[in-house]
């Protein structure tokens, strides 16, 4: 072979060329799977997020007026409402945590979007030890042991006039204002977090194709 007439700047350049397309072609790549990542964490915040972290208060809302209903009036306007308390299955953070760290920090964008899904990741899961049927189920089994253990023929009566009944409602509802105060917040962050990750997937994917 004469390698005289072998053009090697044009090999060369189109060895670059093939370079540069091969990087681009993996960044985007790279880009759509983040943007598909991204997507998936918008829609679970919109569509489970949003409704569970608001059930999850209207429950705990209920269970302390449970807690706090030592009249008949009280009482009947409790069964007047026929609400059910929800075991939640699907209040979990388990989608957002079968993504690496790494995958959220980059469909994230940004370090305060990061920082916020984590957030909402340990509270879910700090807030899952503590269902509101859960509280309601321990509360009434320290109840009925007490009433049992008393002998209470008279209940309601018992319970406006027995110090240690007033005190263990009054260290419930307590308790259930603090889990109450996180499902709020928990609630704000999911907002924010639709609305700085919200848009369109195409502009979405230029940004992140533009961040590597």
């Amino acid at each position: 072979m004469d390698f005289s007439k072998v053009n090697f700047e044009g090999v060369f350049i189109g060895a670059i060329a093939g370079l540069f397309l091969k990087g681009l072609f993996d960044r985007l790549l790279t880009a759509r799977k983040l943007n598909r990542n991204r997507k998936i964490v918008v829609e679970f915040c919109t569509h489970i997020g949003l409704d569970k972290s608001l059930k999850y208060v209207e429950d705990l809302r209920f269970v302390r007026d449970s807690i706090q209903a030592n009249t008949e009036e009280s009482i009947k306007e409790l069964e007047s409402r026929n609400y059910a308390v929800d075991a939640m299955p699907m209040f979990s953070s388990d989608l957002l945590k079968s993504f690496s760290k790494s995958e959220l920090r980059q469909a994230s964008f940004n370090t305060k979007n990061f920082i916020t899904i984590l957030d909402i990741t340990y509270s879910i899961d700090f807030l899952r030890e503590y269902m509101p049927l859960t509280l309601w189920t321990n509360y009434q089994q320290k109840f009925r042991q007490h009433m049992d253990e008393k002998q209470i023929d008279d209940e309601i009566k018992h319970m406006q006039e027995c110090g240690e009944l007033q005190h263990m409602a009054k260290e419930a509802v307590i308790e259930i204002g603090a889990k109450e105060t996180r499902a709020i917040e928990i609630h704000k962050q999911l907002h924010l977090l639709i609305k700085n990750l919200s848009g369109n997937g195409f502009f979405w994917t230029i940004k992140y194709l533009l961040k590597q």
